[in-house]
């Protein structure tokens, strides 16, 4: 895999070359790399944050949008550098891709040192909501709303950024929607599920079945807000994470975060 693919596909890598570690960073739908950008201000030196940059949107707008969650993967898992070691964390969507990477990460012999997985259900629980990828403009608004991922500004006065959002979102519902879980071996990297107590689709239950997915350790932890805690939450969810990927933290455990 060359330079200047993989330069496609990540944002901030090479950013930080002394930390000892990578998080490669997957999106919520329609989402993109910009998501994860002041995250690099909390990690510190001993984390690169690299955010992963999918086609169809931002600087990869002109790009086709993945439909199939399984090319998506393929391609993924083939521009992923390994060459110091690195964890995978995925919000919402980004759960779902971030697990499926691990899985043929490590049927590769590639091992992350964690996923992190956040406002996601464990992958072979049915999706309390669906039919989203034959939603309307409107109804995809009220969506947006609902969840609260984007601001009421640029969804209320912002037209021009709108429909390119729109845009976003179709496909990537599409992949969520489409996905087929396949049993495969458990993972052996430990899994840290992470959630908002408000959110109204996933719920503790839900996130706590991702410890069924790894036999590498299993912790869930859970703070105030909704699907999209982390956008005020992100100092302590980045405390969480560095704790647990540099030891201090313990994988074993279920536990709660304020």
């Amino acid at each position: 895999m060359t330079v200047a693919v993989r330069s496609q596909w990540f944002s901030g890598l090479g950013l930080n070359p002394a930390a000892p570690m990578r998080l490669f960073c997957f999106p919520f739908a329609g989402g993109g790399a910009s998501a994860f950008r002041e995250w690099r201000s909390d990690a510190g030196k001993e984390l690169e944050i690299v955010a992963v940059a999918l086609p169809g949107r931002e600087k990869r707008a002109t790009e086709p949008p993945f439909y199939d969650w399984k090319s998506l993967v393929r391609e993924l898992v083939d521009a992923i550098p390994a060459d110091r070691p690195f964890a995978l964390f995925g919000h919402s969507m980004g759960a779902l891709i971030g697990f499926e990477v691990a899985r043929e990460l490590e049927r590769r012999g590639c091992q992350p040192k964690a996923l992190l997985v956040s406002s996601f259900p464990a992958p072979h629980l049915p999706l309390r909501i669906t039919g989203r990828r034959f939603y309307d403009d409107e109804q995809l608004v009220q969506e947006m709303r609902r969840l609260g991922g984007t601001s009421e500004q640029l969804i209320d006065k912002d037209q021009g950024f709108l429909p390119i959002l729109l845009r976003q979102l179709r496909p990537d519902f599409f992949v969520v929607e489409t996905y087929e879980y396949l049993h495969r071996p458990t993972l052996q990297c430990p899994i840290t599920a992470y959630g908002g107590r408000a959110d109204a689709d996933v719920s503790e239950q839900d996130l706590d079945q991702w410890g069924l997915h790894t036999d590498g350790g299993f912790c869930l932890k859970m703070f105030d807000g909704g699907h999209f805690y982390l956008n005020d939450q992100r100092p302590n969810l980045m405390k969480s994470i560095t704790s647990n990927l540099f030891g201090t933290g313990n994988l074993s455990c279920i536990g709660s975060l304020r």
